[in-house]
């Protein structure tokens, strides 16, 4: 007797949890891995993004689907390089 119906045995595991999945084999190979999977930031986060997200946080209505401009320009300010500029309109 199958405990799990004919739908849900055809399910797959979500994307995210497959990238972790991946991410832990390639780690235990001794693989370098910049995890880009959700909530597993391997890098530290700038401390002007930090304060940025703690001010924003306090509004709880709904947002620009790209994001308030004022973070996205201090999220894009770190990769600025030499005369290269990214735009915010595009990002």
């Amino acid at each position: 007797m199958d405990l799990l119906t004919t739908q849900a045995q055809e399910l797959r595991l979500s994307a995210t949890l497959e990238i972790n999945e991946l991410v832990q084999s390639r780690l235990v190979k001794g693989k370098d891995v910049v995890h880009l999977g959700f909530g597993e930031a391997t890098f530290p986060i700038h401390q002007s993004v930090l304060g940025a997200h703690s001010r924003a946080s306090k509004n709880t209505s709904y947002m620009p689907v790209a994001g308030l401009m004022k973070l996205r320009e201090v999220c894009l300010d770190p990769y600025t390089l030499g005369e290269i500029r990214w735009d915010c309109d595009y990002c």
